[in-house]
Order: structure tokens, then sequence, then C-alpha cells
């Protein structure tokens, strides 16, 4: 019996294109101290945002709650789940809706003590606060919960609102929670949960945690009291899971954020050191004032090189001082330095941050440079305005480039030599190609020393016409990139008819482009990764995947012919052998199985599996030969069926056997099995080589007596000429404008050509099908729009 040691999900989702996300990630540790309440070590897991060990900045806080130490952290706490909180976090942080937090994530009981309640509002709240850069104060925290995690921020935001700016909920299960907390609630602690942001969702299916919800808030409103949510619902279809209450935290994550950082300026902070427009150097006086109170509340003081992006802090010698002498001599030149004073505890809280300034300490140092307002995944078109910082500490004359990538920043074009330094300019990216990698790139330099700014990665994606009815056939070699055609501008038509050759220079694949009369009009084009389109050429663009090795595609993989609904996934398997692990390799040939009324063929026998007679044969349709294969069966009777496994054999460059594509055959016991004359077909996408050439060829539908009365119905008429050799033309009506499908099958039924695949006006449109390429017989053209179908049958003559 052959023992598979590991299956390969076979690239099957070919052509999707996914963003990947470059920016620093987050951190989750699970750490530790002893409680004094509790009489016992208290576990929590606690998520660090990226840089935190390597600024000084502080950072508010989320506490959130659920159950056991790792719920929160655990990618795998129920099957509906997506990632952690984490993968959330990060997520938010990217698309520039939240910047760094510190989430921290307690195990409390199930439902929580009263003890708990004590340890988290008197013991975990002030460790934090000691043993991390938070901002200690109640206006930056806040806190959420999934479940009994909703009924424990509940609880706590009765008995302990003074700790909190803002409370969130997920299907929260207050059928534990004692009303009589509100309805009995003093005046002093209505007015302090009026102070919070109360973000509550609630599941939709199952349970009664909405009805308990809407009770507890029925009171809540009555004491004027209110959820910010706009629907207590989170979704229709919304269940109690951690699939839910990750998109609950995706949504309330950035309102506390935002909450965390409106914070009231009730002390009256304020900077009384002079910011004129004079350059700061060397030591500068730095004074503050601030209302007078009641205990000490400690000040704390940073400073920015980035405008407000990243703060650094500065250290006082006194937590009550209101002065400090800053020395400025360690810290680079720039134009976008402030400052930033804080204090404040639970009860007030001050901030004062100073305008802009310059520091500039003896010495030339590059010029202050950044991209303004892009993050990752942004998506811009048309008339783009790019705007930026520049300036010079030193005042001398900068020079600005602005560049483009569409691969990533691997490699970069220059669109304006020369920017006049006004903080914008408008982009044209009509005139550039579509990329999902886009990149724009300024380079600012003093005339010595120079800065470079570059965005994360965009999505540059002007309206294209996609040609799904240009006809692409390959003329040699066999490589089988995936190539669209594109029209740069939807309202121009033009023939395409030109060859695709492919070239590797210095190790780097490229493409050239030539029209039928041999005039090349793309040189080393790319890339070639399907993630952005090419140049531009007689008003078409091309948008290329190629493989780095050969892959499955189930979209042109199974029977052809065949009725039974067995399918096969078609993957890498590698076989534990006796002598050892035998690795599959990918090899880059189509395979056919073709199965016989009778005992066609014997399979292998290797590794471990026996030689057995089947009713099929294994072809490599690539190389026109038989190919050889190990077979596995269940039930013994040498016929494909359910549950059967097919493993080709090939030959390495050597002649020794080489394991490639495995198939194994699934579906219901009443199923039946293939029958004679069947035929499973293998496509394997295969790298294109220096060898291959491909044609590609479009011809514009034609519009014609369009300005007479509109057609009263949908009609295909019967091609002309027919029969015909080796072009025809097929005539559509339309009496409205409609979404339609145009295309031609041959006798088996397999869609051999797509002519049209869009949106046509009203009126008579002719489209030419050219089938030089194909053999005589019949075929048939069906049109299809809407509930409409109608069909013509063609006859081709040779």
């Amino acid at each position: 019996m052959i023992r598979p040691f590991l299956r390969y999900g076979a690239v099957f989702l070919l052509f999707s294109l996914f963003s990947v996300l470059t920016a620093q990630e987050s951190r989750i540790e699970l750490r530790s101290h002893s409680s004094t309440i509790l009489a016992q070590t208290k576990q929590f897991n606690i998520l660090f945002p990226a840089g935190y060990d390597s600024a000084s900045d502080r950072y508010p806080v989320v506490y959130l709650f659920r159950g056991a130490v790792d719920e929160w952290a655990d990618p795998y706490e129920d099957n509906s789940r997506q990632g952690n909180i984490k993968t959330v976090y990060d997520r938010l942080v990217n698309q520039g809706k939240i910047r760094g937090m510190i989430l921290v994530m307690p195990g409390l009981g199930a439902p929580a003590s009263a003890n708990e309640y004590n340890y988290v509002a008197n013991e975990l709240v002030p460790y934090i606060d000691a043993s991390f850069r938070t901002i200690p104060t109640r206006w930056h925290r806040a806190m959420d919960g999934f479940s009994l995690g909703g009924l424990i921020t509940t609880n706590l935001m009765a008995g302990a609102p003074h700790l909190f700016a803002s409370v969130g909920s997920y299907d929260g299960t207050l059928s534990l929670f004692d009303n009589a907390k509100f309805t009995s609630a003093s005046s002093s602690l209505i007015y302090a949960i009026k102070q919070m942001q109360l973000l509550y969702h609630t599941a939709s299916v199952g349970g009664n945690n909405h009805n308990n919800n809407m009770t507890t808030f029925s009171i809540l409103n009555g004491r004027g009291i209110v959820n910010a949510l706009p629907s207590y619902t989170l979704d229709p279809n919304a269940q109690h899971n951690w699939f839910y209450a990750d998109k609950h935290m995706s949504i309330t994550l950035p309102l506390h954020w935002q909450k965390m950082q409106n914070a009231k300026n009730d002390l009256g902070l304020a900077f009384s050191t002079p910011f004129s427009g004079t350059p700061v150097s060397g030591t500068l006086p730095v004074q503050w004032t601030r209302s007078p109170l009641t205990g000490q509340r400690p000040n704390r003081l940073f400073y920015s090189p980035d405008d407000g992006t990243s703060w650094n802090a500065i250290p006082l010698a006194a937590a009550t001082d209101s002065s400090v002498q800053w020395n400025t001599l360690p810290l680079k030149d720039g134009t976008r330095y402030r400052l930033k004073v804080t204090a404040g505890g639970d009860t007030l809280f001050g901030i004062a941050v100073s305008p802009r300034f310059t520091v500039n300490n003896p010495g030339n140092t590059a010029p202050d440079l950044a991209l303004l307002g892009y993050t990752a995944g942004d998506t811009i078109a048309g008339t783009h305005t790019v705007e930026w910082y520049a300036g010079d500490a030193d005042g001398d004359v900068l020079t600005i480039t602005l560049s483009t990538s569409i691969d990533n920043g691997n490699s970069w074009t220059d669109i304006a030599p020369s920017v006049p330094n006004n903080g914008s300019y408008l982009l044209n990216t009509a005139a550039l190609p579509n990329s999902s990698s886009f990149r724009l790139r300024l380079t600012c330099t003093d005339g010595s020393l120079t800065s470079v700014s570059t965005t994360p990665s965009l999505v540059l994606n002007n309206p294209r016409q996609h040609l799904r009815t240009a006809f692409i056939q390959r003329i040699s070699g066999s490589g089988d990139p995936d190539i669209r055609l594109y029209l740069n501008d939807p309202g121009v038509q033009n023939d395409a008819d030109h060859r695709i050759t492919f070239q590797i220079i210095n190790g780097t694949k490229t493409y050239s482009v030539f029209r039928n009369n041999g005039v090349q009009v793309v040189t080393n084009g790319g890339p070639m990764d399907g993630t952005a389109e090419g140049p531009l050429f007689d008003k078409f663009r091309l948008r290329i995947t190629d493989f780095s090795v050969p892959v499955p595609d189930p979209a042109l993989s199974g029977w052809k012919p065949g009725s039974t609904p067995l399918t096969a996934g078609v993957n890498l398997v590698g076989i534990n052998s006796e002598s050892g692990p035998v690795t599959a390799h990918p090899y880059p040939a189509d395979y056919e199985v073709r199965i016989s009324g009778s005992v066609a063929d014997t399979s292998l026998a290797l590794f471990g599996a026996a030689a057995m007679p089947v009713n099929f044969t294994v072809w490599n349709v690539t190389e026109g030969r038989r190919a050889r294969f190990i077979f596995t069966e269940l039930d013994g009777n040498g016929v494909l069926s359910r549950n059967d496994e097919i493993y080709i054999m090939e030959k390495d460059s050597l002649g020794a056997p080489l394991l490639t594509w495995h198939m194994q055959f699934v579906g219901n016991e009443t199923d039946p099995n293939p029958v004679n004359g069947n035929i499973f077909f293998v496509k394997i996408r295969k790298p294109v080589t220096p060898l291959d050439t491909i044609s590609v060829k479009y011809n514009p539908p034609l519009s014609v007596g369009t300005q007479g009365p509109l057609p009263g119905r949908f009609a295909l008429a019967q091609n002309y000429p027919n029969p015909f050799n080796p072009s025809t033309t097929i005539t559509v009506s339309l009496p409205v404008s409609a979404q339609i499908s145009l295309a031609i099958y041959d006798i088996l039924g397999r869609r051999v050509r797509t002519l049209a695949e869009e949106r046509w006006s009203a009126g008579t449109h002719s489209v030419v099908w050219d089938a030089s390429s194909f053999p005589s017989g019949v075929y048939f053209c069906r049109l299809r729009t809407g509930s409409f179908q109608q069909t013509r049958t063609l006859l081709l003559t040779k």
C-alpha cells in the first residue's frame, strides 16, 4: 500500500492577485505577574505595536476580555476564524485606520468572580501602566469583549467607569448581568458612564443575547445613555463565533482609537516657549504651563522629527517639572520638529503640541522629505494629486524628481525629472500601466545630499476594456502563460494582429511584440507576474502571468467528454517508500486519462504498489506518447472509480523514474464510473521559454444598421456565408442595451472561442469569426442575454 506523506494544494488560485502587506507587524507575548488579591500568578497576553522596542513613545491601551487567556490570540479558537486579533490589528494599521496601541488580554473565570473584577481594576490596570509605556489615564484606556467578555466589560462599566473612556461588546452574555446596577445607579455613576463611548453589537442568529442586550440598553436609554453604533445587530447573518467577533473588532478598534485621540485638555496645558520661524540650535529652553491641581499629576515631554508621525521621550529631572534644557545637538537637522507635553491621571488630562519648527545645527544634512497621505492598498486613478513635504534646514534650493514603479519598486521610471517644490503635482495616471504593485517615489537633493521618500504598494486602476474575445494562440513552444489583452482607451477601437516572443535577459524574462508585418512595437516588455500591465502598443496593453514552475489549471482540467460526476484535484503528493520518502516534482506536460471498455494498460509495481491491469491509459499529450503510472484503489476491480488514485511517472534528465502529478477521484457512492470513451484532461500551465511564440488577434464588433428603427426582439441571425472558409459574419439584434455572451462551441459541446462577452447597445451588431486555425467540421454559435438564448449551426469546410 502506498503511503502518501505530503499533499500540496496545487496552485488552483492561478489568476487571483493578492496584495502583500509589507508594513512592520506587531507581536503578541504571554506575560504574568503576581496578584495579591487573587493570591496567585495571573497570565495575560499583550500585543505590542510595531516599533515598540525601538521607540520611547507612549501608547493607549485596549483591554480585551473573553475567558481563557489565549482566546483572543488563538487563530484556531473555532472553525470560523480567519486569523486572530493580531490579524485584525495589523490590517487596520496598514489601512491607516488606527496607529500604535497596546492590547491586553487577561484570562478570567467563566463567569468572572467579584475578586477578579477587583483584580482588574485595582491590580492589573496599575501593573500595566507601571510596567509598559502606556498613557496612564482613563482617557487613553478602552475595553471590549466577546460573549462572557461582553459581560465583563458591562460589569466594569458599572463598577469602574472612571478607568475607561470607551467600552465595547460583541454578543455579550447579559443574561448574567444584574440590571439593577443601572436601574438604581446614582447620578454620579450615570455621569461617569456618559463620559464613555459605548460600542455594543449583538449576533443575529441563535441564542437570546440580542434580547438580553436590548433589555439592558432600554434601561440605559432611559437614563440618557445610548449606543454609539448605528445598529445593535452586527450583520444580518452574524453568529456567536470568532469570525464575527473579529469583524466586530475591525469596526470598534478604530472607534476606540478615535475616542482615545480626542481627550480634552482639561489641565489647560500650553507651551510658553516661543516657537518663531527662526531655526533652533544647540540647547533650547522649553517651558510649559498648566492649571494648578490638588495632588501630583506627572508631566511627560516628547519630541517628533516627522510632524507627529513618531514621538520620542525627553527625560525630565522630576515628573512635576515645567521646564527643561533640551539639547538638540545629537539630533538630525530637520524642518518638521514638534514638541508634545502631556499630564494627568484618571480624572483630568492635559496635552499641548507645539507648532512645527526647524532644528539646524552646524553641518549639512539631507533635506526633509515625505510623501503625504498614502496607506498600503490605496487605489488611485485618473488625474491624481501627488502631495509631499520637502524642506531643508539650511535653506538650500531643492531639486525634486517624481518616479513611478509598476513592480513594487524593483524598477523605476522618471515621470517628472524637475518638479517645483510647491508641495503637489498633478499626475496623469491614465497614461501609465495599471498595476496592483504600483509605487510613487520622490527624490530630493540640495546639490550635495539626497533624500528619498516612497509610497507603500498601491493599486493603479484606470478603466480598461478587457478584450475577452481576443484570439490568443500558441504558434510554437509549449509555454502556457495567461495573456490578457486590454484596450488602453475603451472609447477607441482598434484591430490587433500581433506576435509575442520571449527572451531571458540577465536572468529576467521579458517579452517583445511584433505587428504582422514584422515591425517591433514592444521591446523587453514586462513584468510577467500578472501584477501589472505592460507597455502601450497600438492602443493595447498586455497583462501576462508567467509561472516559475508548472502548475495545474483546474478551470481547464476535467472530463472531456464524460458525464460522470466524479471529480479529481491535480496536485503533487510524495510517497513514503520502504527506502525513504519520494518527493513529487512538477512536470511540464498536459495529460489525458483515456477510459476503455476493457483492460487497456497495466500500472507500475513501484514504491510498494502492485502492478494492476486497468481499464484506462495515461497519455502525455504535450509530448505525444503514453505515460507510465502507479494506481491504487480500495475495491480491487481494476476499473477507475471513486477514491482511486493515479500517480503519474516520468523520467528525469538522467533517465531515472520521476514521481510527478497525482489525481484522486472523489464523489458520492451512487455516482456512476466513467465509461468507454471518456477522457479526463489534465491541464498544466507551463513556464514560457525563448522557444515560445504566441499570436494575439482581435477584431472589434462592427455595428451596422443602428440608425434606423431598433429591432423588435432579440435575435441571432444565421451566419453568412454558410458553409464558409475561413471566415463568416454573425449578426445579433438587440431591442435594448444588454449584457451579451456570444460564443462558438464544437460538436462535443466545448466552448472553443468567445466572440463577445460584454454590454452592447440596442441595435444590430455584426462580428466576423476568423476560423483559419480551426479544423473543418460542424460548430455552433450561441447567443445568451438574460433569459434569452438562441443557437445557430455553422459549417466550416476547408
